[in-house]
């Protein structure tokens, strides 16, 4: 069983928010006759395997110990459980598909057609995974099935430029990083630490009385799903040290930093960084101008 307790799922909870989940089905639409271009390498490869700890669960600890033979057994699991339409966990499941298939281009077609017998619900969120890993595989796949027609208008954005005003965002880049061990997706919720200097409200923005916007509460979201992985997975506490340490070469803004410092380090290695005082940790002016470097939000249209 997969275990979600401390990914996004549970951030609704903790704050007492109706969070409402992108629609999983979301990915490309027939738009044209434009051949998908062919691209590099993208994003992380996988870091070298490590010990892992044969508590911790297939999908979680894949990348200490990359299995991805697995994947077909796995996803036919998740679809019997009823994890790819749970909203909540199928996200985290996209976002760590996508990136199990780009490091196992060869075998997608392969993959996909012992697939073909998923509830096609399911199979919708296979295919959600598909698209998003941005391989020349994949849009095969989406091609074929779309009739043929693939335009650059229906390729798959890329992950860690996902808008993060939305708390599927940071389910995905969970699931990314569980795929991959790497620093990029831990990198991207730190950025959403900076949504505490966008205005409030965004100017020209309707706010209804009463009503709290998603993104006022991004940077308590990030910051505690941040120091609940960090608990069980030491690789994300070496990225915040390190984030917070090399200031520079990480290219954090003050509020980053801030944030690191007062509200997730303290609870990563409270004895090499104690939680500061009041009088220690005045706000300071963050660099960036508010709401600059924070993606807007996409419109994705739907998988077949």
């Amino acid at each position: 069983m997969v275990n979600f307790s401390r990914i996004g799922w549970m951030i609704p909870a903790l704050l007492g928010l109706a969070l409402s989940g992108l629609k999983a089905e979301s990915g490309p639409i027939r738009s044209g006759v434009a051949e998908p271009p062919k691209r590099p390498a993208e994003e992380d490869q996988p870091p070298s395997p490590k010990d892992a700890s044969p508590q911790k669960d297939w999908m979680e600890g894949y990348y200490l110990n990359p299995q991805p033979n697995r994947l077909p057994e796995e996803v036919k699991d998740w679809s019997e459980q009823g994890l790819l339409q749970r909203e909540g966990t199928r996200d985290v499941l996209i976002g760590f598909l996508s990136q199990v298939l780009r490091q196992n281009r060869p075998k997608i077609k392969e993959w996909d057609n012992q697939l073909a017998g998923l509830p096609p619900d399911d199979r919708r969120i296979w295919r959600t995974g598909v698209w998003y890993s941005r391989t020349t595989e994949g849009d095969e796949i989406i091609k074929e099935a779309l009739g043929g027609k693939l335009t650059n208008e229906d390729l798959a954005p890329k992950l860690l430029e996902l808008p993060l005003d939305r708390p599927t965002t940071l389910d995905m880049l969970w699931g990314f990083f569980f795929a991959t061990g790497s620093e990029s997706p831990i990198r991207r919720l730190v950025e959403a630490f900076r949504f505490e200097d966008v205005s409030e409200p965004p100017p020209g923005a309707k706010i209804p009385q009463g009503y709290v916007p998603l993104f006022t509460q991004l940077p308590e979201m990030a910051a505690w799903s941040i120091t609940s992985m960090a608990a069980e997975h030491p690789k994300v506490a070496e990225f915040c040290v390190h984030f917070y340490e090399s200031p520079k070469e990480s290219q954090l803004s003050e509020t980053e930093s801030r944030w690191l410092r007062n509200k997730v380090l303290p609870t990563i290695d409270p004895k090499k960084f104690p939680a500061p005082t009041e009088s220690e940790s005045p706000k300071v002016e963050p660099v960036e101008k508010a709401g600059a470097a924070v993606p807007r939000p996409v419109t994705e249209p739907a998988v077949p």
